[in-house]
């Protein structure tokens, strides 16, 4: 009778043990996978992805030909629809405009990537993204050798988009994206 008892009792402590390393296990891995969904419109990633874009696109208040339209601010390209920014706009314009394309590319990553990602591979992507647009990034071999769970083979098709049309409409390999490209592929693999 007393080591039935016993039994139970440890068998008792043993099922609970096993119930909190479980709860424990689930709660790392919530955290990790809340830390991992951190959006780019939230600091720090927000402000390292304001850094970074200014950067990479700079900050122009008057438009500027670009592909067969034109941008403004921080890489907004001016839609049909927008023809008033051909006025040119004040920095807190063009902070609303940046505000409004990295919510956008921000939203599209969540969709689209489909494994776990850290923050500099986030901003290397969103960078990407910003600069391609999102139907050529869900398009792209990218994504799907990231998705694959293929992260080197990923980061190796940032410089395959190295071009851009030239004033003739023929793609011609830029210098400008090379290097961008590169900072982009050594951000996502740091």
């Amino acid at each position: 009778n007393r080591s039935l008892k016993f039994w139970n009792m440890a068998w008792i402590c043993l099922s609970g043990l096993l119930v909190l390393l479980g709860i424990s296990l689930f709660g790392r891995k919530k955290r990790h996978q809340d830390q991992e969904k951190q959006s780019l419109m939230t600091p720090p990633l927000y402000d390292r992805a304001l850094a970074w874009l200014t950067n990479e696109e700079g900050l122009q208040l008057k438009p500027y030909p670009d592909g067969e339209g034109f941008s403004i601010g921080i890489g907004h390209y001016i839609q049909p629809n927008e023809k008033s920014l051909m006025n040119g706009i004040t920095k807190d314009v063009a902070i609303r405009l940046f505000n409004t394309d990295l919510e956008k590319v921000d939203r599209a990553i969540d969709r689209l990537v489909k494994v776990s990602i850290t923050d500099n591979q986030k901003l290397a992507l969103a960078s990407f993204a910003f600069n391609i647009g999102i139907g050529d990034f869900e398009d792209s071999t990218l994504l799907k050798e990231l998705n694959a769970g293929n992260y080197a083979k990923a980061s190796l098709q940032f410089p395959v988009w190295n071009k851009s049309k030239d004033r003739f409409g023929i793609l011609r390999v830029n210098p400008v994206l090379v290097k961008r490209r590169l900072r982009e592929q050594l951000l996502f693999r740091s």
